[in-house]
């Protein structure tokens, strides 16, 4: 691999994908990553919607007068990164302040670990129509080897027609998708085979593809 394009991530993700391009040693030609800043049609930044506020913040801060890093850089900027996480984070006062106050506060899980998102998996179905029948035919028999086994010899098809996201603030799968036998089945209109998953503007902040 001689060069990738790579959207906006925090320093330590983007050094990651460099670490694989180059993972075979290659120290005469090394893969270039060109790091992109790419946004949706509102202006809305993609990486925005992915990553913490913070690190993003602190990587444009750390990288805002950098046009190109050298292997031989990466180190140093790597510990100027996580200087700088470490003075953005909470001292913990406005915790403090509201388990004086019996306010309600985040649990200890995702203060120490950060809020989970919740992972969806969508099925185009428009990739492989006749799944759905065959999902169907699957579900309707009797004997529950035999549907199992059914189940089986259509997990292939149904893996490869599978969008995985994680949702945040407040997403809900019905506005995108159909229910149908335990798979989201995602509407026609909110998948490109351009573009990939297409929200619509309500939405565009909603949900990120894995």
């Amino acid at each position: 691999m001689d060069f990738v394009i790579r959207d906006f991530a925090p320093f330590d993700s983007l050094i990651q994908i460099a670490g694989r391009c180059n993972r075979n040693g290659r120290l005469s030609h090394p893969a270039t990553v060109e790091v992109v800043d790419l946004s949706n049609e509102q202006g809305k930044r993609y990486s925005d919607m992915v990553y913490d506020d913070v690190h993003l913040q602190v990587t444009r801060q750390l990288t805002e007068e950098i046009t190109e890093i050298e292997e031989k850089d990466i180190l140093p900027l790597a510990d100027r990164y996580f200087e700088m996480l470490t003075t953005k984070k909470d001292t913990g006062m406005e915790h403090l302040k509201k388990f004086a106050r019996w306010e309600e506060d985040k649990s200890v899980k995702e203060l120490l670990r950060g809020k989970e998102r919740e992972k969806y998996t969508f099925l185009v179905i428009k990739q492989d129509p006749e799944l759905k029948d065959e999902m169907t035919k699957a579900n309707n028999i009797d004997d529950r080897w035999k549907r199992r086994e059914a189940w089986r010899a259509i997990a292939g098809r149904i893996t490869k027609i599978s969008v995985s996201v994680y949702a945040k603030r407040g997403f809900d799968p019905q506005d995108i998708a159909t229910e149908y036998l335990g798979q989201w089945i995602l509407h026609d209109r909110f998948y490109s085979k351009d573009q990939g998953l297409v929200l619509d503007d309500d939405s565009t902040g909603e949900v990120l593809i894995l």
